[in-house]
């Protein structure tokens, strides 16, 4: 009998934050803007930062907004890039004269390559990488699958060994788009 009383006591009181709680929410509730969802929804969620913004969301806002080009996805290619401007009713963006004399082949990607003469299997790489391409356990030597690299390049830095390169690879039937620019106007 002694426990049942503090037994309804936290009862009662989990129950009145609960309905406080509830109350809180809707009467606080913060609306999102709908245009930044929908462009967030077009891109791969991958939140590489290849875009110049700290992930997917960022970007979306800030497309939404229309402070930056839509075409700042390179995970998210061309799929991304006409969602996007059927979203925000714009054109999708053209090669620009100035990407073509910059040496830009839309036929070549690069994607990271280990040397596995250098690997020493510290993981590190493996942990930095937002889209979980690179396999491999602590210790062991470690792989890029190049399927699903992004070329973020969030794996070479973290190396210690310096053994990770970026590698140009081509890409045949490549559809042309613009080489992504960040927010500034710098190509990524």
């Amino acid at each position: 009998m002694d426990i049942l009383i503090p037994i309804l006591a936290l009862g009662v009181l989990a129950a009145l934050f609960g309905l406080l709680l509830g109350f809180s929410s809707i009467k606080f509730k913060v609306e999102g803007n709908p245009v930044a969802e929908k462009v967030s929804a077009a891109l791969p969620g991958s939140n590489c930062g290849q875009c110049g913004f700290a992930g997917c969301n960022a970007y979306a806002e800030a497309v939404a907004e229309g402070e930056c080009d839509i075409n700042l996805c390179p995970p998210g290619g061309e799929d991304s890039m006409r969602a996007i401007a059927e979203i925000m009713e714009v054109e999708p963006v053209e090669m620009a004269a100035d990407d073509a004399d910059q040496g830009a082949d839309a036929n070549t990607i690069h994607v990271a390559r280990i040397n596995e003469k250098q690997c020493i299997g510290c993981n590190l790489c493996h942990k930095a990488c937002p889209v979980d391409a690179i396999i491999g356990c602590p210790g062991q030597l470690h792989v890029v699958m190049i399927d699903e690299c992004i070329s973020c390049k969030a794996c070479v830095k973290p190396c210690p060994m310096e053994c990770i390169s970026m590698t140009p690879i081509k890409i045949p039937n490549a559809p042309e788009w613009p080489l992504p620019r960040n927010h500034e106007g710098a190509t990524v």
